[in-house]
């Protein structure tokens, strides 16, 4: 039994290692109220893989924070579609 639980544990722990966080600045120009930032991060912390959102109605602007073995950045935009707005990655100045 307790050879089990070391091998379900070192499984546990090379998922962890091999986890790819990834950050990605998305504009929603579409985002013009008050419930446009929420309506966008309930979409985003919807899709799996996403460990953090933070949206700027002021900027325009979602932060992702996902694992990138478990969604990508189409998915993001895909969610973010679904709730009825448009997305695109953000241009670095």
């Amino acid at each position: 039994m307790w050879r089990l639980a070391i091998i379900g544990l070192s499984f546990a722990i090379c998922d962890a290692v091999t986890a790819a966080p990834q950050s990605i600045a998305l504009s929603v120009a579409t985002m013009v109220c008050g419930p446009d930032p929420l309506n966008i991060k309930l979409a985003l912390q919807a899709v799996p893989g996403v460990t953090d959102v933070q949206i700027s109605l002021e900027n325009k602007t979602a932060m992702v924070s996902f694992d990138n073995e478990k969604s990508s950045v189409d998915a993001l935009l895909q969610a973010i579609a679904g709730a009825g707005y448009a997305a695109l990655p953000a241009h670095k100045p």
